[in-house]
């Protein structure tokens, strides 16, 4: 195989830059001069720890700079390759804790919680991407009631997110989710809400939005010899992200619940809650380009009947990008469905 000795004699260069730390920017930012890799080089010439010449030269050594041979130009570098499918793609492992009316007053949960989120192209002269992702929560009971109960000592969750965004060039954003939630608890249930994003970027820095979980379906199921009916809670939010200068990414929210009830197996019902008002947060910390740590919280007050549902691990980008999480065109404008943005309400029929 053929080497190009010019090209060698950079490569050698350039990896003796790197291990003295001198490189800050990608190898196809900008391409070595002409002058460093000729064999026609003064040596006397004096140059800085990045290989660039003195501002002020001699006339001299201009003139015994030879043009770039035709030979070499195979040998050049190159711009990075086009952008792959899995540029918008991450994979989430964490710990999930959650409490919400489906409990019937009498359980909570914790345990572990995995997913991953796709943005994919859709129509590019719009900028149309299409978002799909999937998790699976599996806990535990954290309350020692429902299992002497009922005999259920845990549950899981299947979660899938499948929808529509887009991010303008003056900084509107929007996106339409449908998530499906398929869980196995005390019972068997299948249920599906919509999901709704907007949000405009004021300053490169902070972004502000509303969020909406909408009731799709609910199903029926029985808790031991009870039968309940179990239906996604409709909220409203709106909420401000800030990226601070060092990277990380904080997003705070409020708004209203619909309703909720306050249905509790051992000590009875009491009347439903309407309107009531509801507060979370997000977290991303980004540790390297494809590493961070991430995490939600949503909290639908009086949290004694209400929810309390929060979720914390680490967020993997095969193709690196974490800090382009909320801006990159088609990375996915809303997360996976959780228990966090898909609340469920327990009322008996």
């Amino acid at each position: 195989m053929f080497v190009c000795p010019r090209a060698a004699w950079l490569f050698v260069v350039l990896f003796g830059v790197l291990i003295d730390g001198g490189m800050t920017s990608p190898l196809w930012a900008e391409p070595a001069p002409v002058w460093l890799t000729s064999p026609q080089r003064q040596t006397a010439e004096p140059i800085d720890v990045l290989g660039k010449r003195d501002s002020v030269a001699p006339a001299s050594f201009a003139q015994a700079t030879p043009l770039p041979d035709a030979s070499c130009q195979p040998c050049a570098l190159t711009a990075p390759p086009s952008a792959g499918l899995l540029d918008n793609f991450s994979v989430f492992l964490g710990l999930d804790g959650a409490k919400q009316p489906q409990d019937f007053g009498v359980n909570a949960q914790f345990g572990g919680r995995a997913s991953f989120n796709w943005g994919l192209p859709l129509w590019a002269p719009w900028g149309l991407g299409v978002q799909v992702g999937t998790a699976i929560d599996a806990t535990a009971d954290a309350v020692q009631v429902t299992e002497p109960l009922i005999g259920s000592a845990g549950r899981t969750q299947n979660f899938t997110t499948v929808g529509v965004f887009q991010r303008t060039r003056f900084g509107a954003n929007w996106g339409v989710v449908y998530d499906f939630l398929a869980q196995e608890y005390y019972d068997s249930a299948f249920l599906g809400q919509w999901r709704i994003n907007v949000s405009l970027d004021v300053t490169p820095r902070s972004t502000f939005g509303a969020w909406s979980a909408l009731n799709g379906f609910g199903d029926r199921a029985n808790f031991g010899t009870t039968d309940v009916i179990l239906s996604p809670i409709t909220q409203t939010n709106v909420y401000w992200r800030y990226q601070w200068p060092t990277s990380v990414f904080t997003t705070l929210w409020a708004g209203m619940a619909n309703h909720h009830g306050q249905v509790n197996t051992v000590l009875g019902d009491r009347p439903r809650f309407r309107d009531t008002f509801v507060f979370g947060a997000e977290l991303l910390v980004p540790l390297t380009d494809r590493l961070a740590i991430f995490g939600q919280g949503n909290f639908i007050t009086p949290v004694a009947s209400g929810t309390v549902d929060a979720y914390l691990g680490f967020v993997f980008y095969p193709r690196g990008g974490v800090r382009r999480t909320y801006s990159a065109t088609y990375a996915p404008l809303q997360t996976v469905a959780a228990p966090t943005n898909f609340a469920v309400d327990l009322r008996r029929p």
